[in-house]
């Protein structure tokens, strides 16, 4: 299996902190956690004090996040951030929506996200880039949504693929290790695969 491409069935499923879900945990440092997760019924999200949350549905799916009295239709052109902190309550407007979940560490980095469409290219260079919708190949595979592109990589996307470029920003006042658990950073910010629980 390459380092630089991760495709969510090379990764085993692990139990939701609340133990009302599953999710597969594609990267893990102390500064982030990158993960996809099924969502089939209405479910309370758990609980991650000091770390922000950024969630986009796959394959053109919507899902409705009720975040104390505000109701959010969240969809792959409408990603949503929110704080770990929050009571948030899932409703999937789907009979099973897959979403891409980025939790980062509040003190230490912050996330941005940019969505576009595969044909187009990447305005600059991401830490990684996830297939949220359409199809894409690596050398001869053709590989799912869902799947995670890292620097070493070179994907082609259809042309009706949609992808979610993700650049990690650190914090200036704290220092950046290049090794934390069994995420290693590698060249230009990048990680490698890492099977860590999150917390």
């Amino acid at each position: 299996m390459r380092h630089d491409v991760i495709v969510p069935r090379d990764v085993p499923e692990q139990p939701w902190s609340n133990g009302t879900g599953s999710r597969r945990v594609l990267l893990h440092t102390s500064h982030w956690v990158v993960s996809l997760a099924e969502i089939r019924e209405a479910r309370t999200f758990s609980p991650f004090p000091g770390r922000d949350r950024f969630l986009i549905p796959l394959d053109g799916a919507e899902l409705t996040l009720r975040i104390g009295a505000v109701e959010h239709r969240v969809n792959h052109d409408r990603p949503l951030r929110f704080r770990g902190e929050d009571e948030v309550i899932s409703s999937p407007t789907d009979r099973c929506v897959r979403v891409l979940n980025v939790i980062t560490t509040r003190d230490t980095a912050t996330v941005g996200v940019t969505v576009r469409r595969g044909g187009s290219p990447a305005a600059t260079p991401a830490n990684a880039t996830v297939l949220l919708d359409g199809w894409a190949r690596v050398t001869r595979r053709l590989v799912p949504s869902g799947t995670v592109f890292l620097g070493g990589s070179t994907p082609v996307f259809s042309d009706d693929a949609v992808v979610a470029d993700l650049h990690l920003r650190h914090h200036p006042t704290r220092a950046n290790p290049h090794r934390h658990g069994r995420g290693v950073a590698s060249a230009g910010g990048g990680l490698r695969h890492s099977l860590a629980t999150m917390p």
